[in-house]
Order: structure tokens, then sequence, then C-alpha cells
């Protein structure tokens, strides 16, 4: 009896041992782990392996207007622009070609603020939320300089 035992206890940890990993043969980039055979990324990445910097979406030049706007939404200023956004010095940042840092500010999330800057004798900073399809951009900001009010602007340009 012991050694019936025994054969259906061995054959029990050699099906146990036989099991595939789901994990085994997925490849999970920029400090993603695995379980059950999907990828969790680490913040400011997306992808099904973790593959693609969440920033990128936003890179290349895009044509369109931009609007200044008062405490009541009248434009006070409508122009045509063109601005290309490149990579920035860390995962969360984008450079303009004006030469403004955009951080992004919750990775999955579509805010951002602006790094400050001096321009035009003045200190400005920013913030505001932006949607991105692949082609156009829409972004909706408040710009402060110290000692005015804030002004609401807008951008909508497409690449």
């Amino acid at each position: 009896m012991k050694f019936k035992e025994f054969l259906l206890l061995m054959t029990f940890f050699i099906g146990l041992s036989c099991t595939k990993d789901p994990c085994a043969e997925t490849i999970c980039l920029n400090d993603g782990f695995c379980i059950d055979g999907s990828c969790y990324c680490q913040p400011w990445y997306t992808g099904s392996n973790c593959e693609n910097e969440q920033r990128e979406q936003f890179y290349g030049q895009y044509s369109g207007l931009l609007q200044i706007l008062d405490q009541n939404e009248n434009v006070l200023a409508t122009q045509s622009i063109s601005m290309t956004f490149s990579p920035g010095g860390a995962i969360n940042l984008l450079t303009s070609s004006w030469g403004t840092q955009i951080e992004l500010t919750s990775s999955g999330f579509s805010e951002f603020r602006f790094m400050p800057w001096y321009d035009s004798g003045a200190n400005w900073s920013g913030s505001g939320y932006f949607s991105n399809d692949g082609n156009t951009v829409n972004c909706v900001g408040l710009l402060n300089e110290p000692g005015d009010l804030p002004f609401m602007w807008k951008f909508i340009a497409n690449r």
C-alpha cells in the first residue's frame, strides 16, 4: 500500500512541475513586470510590452491656432503658429521649439505644467490639460505672470 501512495504522490509532484509559467515568453521592457502573461508598466510607459514612452505621442511639428483669452473667455489675441515638440531631459519632459520645458505631471493623465521661464522681462509659469488623438493636439491652460491675473490660452493644431 505504501508503494501505491508513493507513486500517487510522485505523479502529483511531477504534474505540478510541468505547469507552464505564463510569463516565460513575455518580455516586459523599461522595468515593467509580468503577472499571468501580461506586462504591467512603470509610470510614463505604455504598450503591451511597456515599449512606448507616453510623451512619444506628442513628438513632431504641429501647425494651428493659438488664442489668448481673458478671465471671461473673451479672445484677446489669435495667432497662427507652428510648434515642434521633442524629448526633454527626463522621461516626463517635452521641449517646445520656443525653448519652454513642458512637464507631464501625472503618468497616464492629460495634465501638464510649464517649467518656469523668463521672457520679455517677466517670469512665466503655467499649467493645463491636453488631448491628442495622434494627429491633433488640443491644449487649454493658464499662464501666470507674477503680479498679474492669469490668462487663459488655447492651442489647437494638427501634425
